[in-house]
């Protein structure tokens, strides 16, 4: 039975090619796209799992007003060693640091490394980091030890064992340290993320014991049996004694856990690898949006064709067979074309995965090797089948044997109700992803032009290295200044775009009452902001001319406003007291900047102070003429070179840096259009079909009207005009749907744009034009038949 259910099957697949092609081609791209989407959910979702003990282990957070809801994910140094000897349950207790980038020097190799971080050796017991040479044990326990990746140690050493060679590093001055231990790389969905590690007991003494240095990711494993809420709770009585409110400290700073395993998706901090979850439910919505939309096609084809099949129904039930043989059959039919459909889908998934991995920033791979994996993807498979071929099946196993074998069923119109309104599902949902992919761009374009509050163009970052960084940086400014191709330059302690800044509690007196906030700082000169371009809003810039002016402060906006000031004005001459809990510069304030994003546009703008110091000086930022860049760079190169022959020149342009904050977005916004546009050419295609049907079912209609003089422009219109009201449904209910789905996510922003209106006609526009396109095919192809042929068609 089952042999000749298979054989039927594939004759009515090689008896129709046409057709067998569409609902082949439309379920494989599907299946391809669902595919490659899925690996990409699981990937993020998958973030630390890796780890032996990923449930126990939690991140450390501090909140500086003592509610939950405004964590952070810093600790101050001294906050493990203090952890580790409160909470009986902690087994293991590592602080952990990233660098930006290190200069690394073996024999006459002098290169920048990007992944260095500094840790305790507790890391490994901590997090699951295989060692494939060396000791773990000895891996930062002296302050000269270091780690290295594989593929780190690899690209210095080749094939010789790193075990015991020795690299020198720029950390304020260059540093010999030794390879104690080489690990596996670390997994790209980690949390914790690196290619060297360096013993945080090689750092000052006095900086491991600054509780008021919020500079540090603390990372905790209970014990099995622990109860994390009972956890919190004793973690809520340490802070209050750690960081007790007294005279300089009127913040109650809570410290609470957070889990490993909720940190890549939970949007707070900035680890290796934050992920926006938005992204990781709308691809997985959109995963199964386009199964549906291949299911849909499937199903619509699969029932629009069954006129043809009810002689062959009719037949088959008069002969004896049921409607569950019938059914099994038919369903059967459907699976073997989802078969062939999987494994096309396959070969395409393999084929576009490199340019996936390209557009998304990720390393995926589709392991079918894998048990686990071939059973997920046969199991899609197969509900795919079911759920596509089920109704078909269902549809052509009732048909009525008297009826079909008189041809009463192939001038009825069953179906076509359910027909039409899959169309409209399969439009509206294309039509919201053409608004969805539209609105992503717009905000792309308006994060890209949006004014940040001060000139990004022209400005380049020229970073200083070593102990002497700060007389190298204003020896460096004074060198570049006799060049007619710089503009401006400033000496700071950061500048916009930059990651690692110093935030540190600043008090003002209001009313009587010290209020106290955590504020970015910046250690500045005095022409900071007029290199940047950034206007004030009350006060003055910092000025040479008064001699005072080295006491002064400057706030921004966001500084003014968490004060309880009213106006910007009502700032000026308050007193405020920097790094106050250590008793540290007090000086009025002469100015208020007006805010400008020295940071990502997913965030507000957060208070900042500014004054002039020295202390901290670490980089120079550069305004360069306009369409002299080649030449200036060269220069900049130069004097670098004359300042510091021992280090290489390293610049970055600032709109370069704050653009990176944005890749994330434009790569998933890349992949979400392309696969929009897929969704589309699938929905298209069962499109196709269904107008072929149409046209071939209406062949005599076609024949008469032309014989009466109907035009073929008018027979083209009649055939497509349902198809454009269907399609016009299909707008009115994704226009709603789209907006409320790309206001959620815009929502991710803290400054974003507006949905226009022009992108709702544009959608409508689009979709319209394309269902015409498609359907006006056939309908030419069907208006310029000979009327003879058609009138004797049957």
């Amino acid at each position: 039975m089952f042999k000749n259910y298979f054989k039927v099957a594939w004759r009515n697949l090689i008896r129709h090619k046409a057709y067998s092609a569409i609902n082949i081609a439309g379920l494989a791209l599907g299946l391809a796209c669902s595919m490659l989407m899925l690996l990409y959910v699981q990937h993020e979702l998958g973030y630390d799992r890796f780890n032996s003990h990923a449930a126990q282990i939690y991140r450390v957070n501090v909140s500086f007003d003592g509610t939950a809801e405004s964590q952070e994910p810093w600790t101050s140094p001294p906050v493990a060693p203090a952890l580790a000897e409160a909470l009986p349950e902690a087994q293991a207790v590592a602080r952990f640091r990233t660098l930006s980038q290190v200069l690394l020097k073996t024999g006459d190799k002098q290169i920048y490394e990007t992944g260095a971080a500094y840790s305790d050796p507790a890391l490994f017991d901590l997090f699951t980091f295989p060692v494939v040479a060396g000791s773990k044990t000895a891996a930062l326990s002296s302050p000269t030890s270091m780690v290295l990746t594989e593929s780190l140690a690899k690209k210095y050493f080749g094939n010789e064992s790193a075990v015991g060679q020795v690299l020198t590093l720029d950390l304020d001055g260059f540093k010999q340290f030794t390879v104690a231990a080489v690990i596996a790389d670390v997994p790209q969905n980690s949390s914790v993320a690196f290619t060297m590690l360096l013993p945080l007991g090689s750092k000052n003494k006095n900086t491991l014991e600054n509780r008021w240095d919020f500079d540090y990711t603390t990372f905790i494993r209970l014990s099995a049996n622990a109860e994390a809420t009972a956890t919190a709770r004793k973690l809520k009585t340490f802070a209050a004694q750690f960081y007790p409110r007294d005279a300089e400290n009127d913040r109650d700073i809570g410290l609470y856990l957070q889990p490993l395993l909720d940190l890549h998706l939970s949007g707070i901090g900035q680890e290796a690898g934050l992920s926006n979850a938005t992204y990781v439910y709308m691809f997985s919505l959109l995963a199964v949006v386009i199964l549906v939309i291949a299911c849909i096609n499937f199903t619509n084809l699969s029932t629009a064709r069954s006129a043809k099949r009810g002689k062959e129904v009719g037949i088959r039930k008069v002969s004896g067979a049921s409607a569950g043989e019938l059914a099994a059959q038919f369903l059967g039919e459907s699976m073997l074309l989802s078969f062939i459909a999987m494994l096309l889908a396959v070969i395409l998934a393999e084929l576009f995965l490199p340019l996936f991995n390209q557009l998304s920033g990720k390393v995926l791979r589709l392991s079918l090797t894998d048990p686990a994996t071939l059973l997920q993807w046969l199991g899609i498979g197969l509900v795919v089948s079911l759920l596509a071929g089920s109704y078909p099946a269902l549809f052509l196993s009732r048909f009525k044997p008297v009826e079909v074998l008189k041809g009463k069923f192939a001038q009825s119109r069953n179906g076509g109700g359910l027909r039409k309104s899959l169309v409209v599902a399969q439009f509206a949902i294309s039509i919201a992803l053409i608004i969805g992919t539209l609105v992503a761009q717009s905000q792309l374009v308006y994060i890209r032009t949006r004014a940040l509050g001060f000139d990004r163009e022209q400005l380049v970052a020229v970073p200083m290295r070593g102990e002497q960084r700060v007389k190298a940086a204003l020896t460096y400014k004074q060198l570049i200044s006799t060049s007619p191709d710089i503009v401006q330059a400033s000496a700071a302690s950061a500048l916009p775009g930059d990651d690692e800044l110093w935030r540190t509690g600043v008090m003002a007196v209001r009313n009587n009452e010290k209020v106290d906030q955590i504020a970015a700082t910046f250690q500045v000169d005095y022409e900071y902001f007029k290199t940047l371009g950034a206007g004030f809003a009350a006060g003055r810039d910092f000025n040479r001319l008064f001699a005072t002016d080295s006491t002064v402060f400057i706030l921004n906006e966001a500084a003014v406003k968490g004060y309880g000031w009213k106006s910007p004005q009502e700032a000026l001459g308050q007193t405020i007291v920097w790094q106050a809990r250590v008793k540290g510069k007090e000086g009025k304030v002469i100015g208020v900047v007006k805010d400008f994003n020295f940071l990502s546009l997913h965030q507000a703008v957060e208070p900042a102070v500014f004054h002039i110091s020295r202390a901290a000086i670490s980089d120079v930022v550069i305004r360069i003429k306009a369409n002299r860049a080649a030449e200036a760079l060269a220069f900049l190169r130069a004097k670098h070179a004359e300042l510091d022959p021992s280090r290489p020149f390293e610049y970055a342009f600032v709109d370069d840096n704050l653009a990176r904050y944005y890749q994330s977005d434009e790569n998933l916004s890349r992949v979400f259009g392309i696969f929009a546009g897929l969704a589309i050419f699938i929905a298209c295609l069962g499109l196709f079909g269904l107008a072929a049907f149409t046209a071939e079912q209406r062949t005599k209609e076609i024949g008469v009207r032309k014989v009466l003089g109907a035009s073929a422009a008018s027979i083209t219109l009649l055939l497509a005009k349902d198809f454009l009201m269907l399609v016009a449904i299909a707008n009115v209910i994704a226009w709603p749907l789209a907006y409320l789905a790309m206001q959620k996510w815009l929502e991710s922003f803290a400054y974003r744009t507006e949905i226009a209106v022009w992108i709702f006609v544009a959608a409508a526009a689009a979709a319209v034009a394309i269902a015409f396109a498609t359907v006006s095919y056939q309908a030419v192809k069907a208006a310029t038949v000979n009327p003879v042929k058609s009138l004797r068609y049957e």
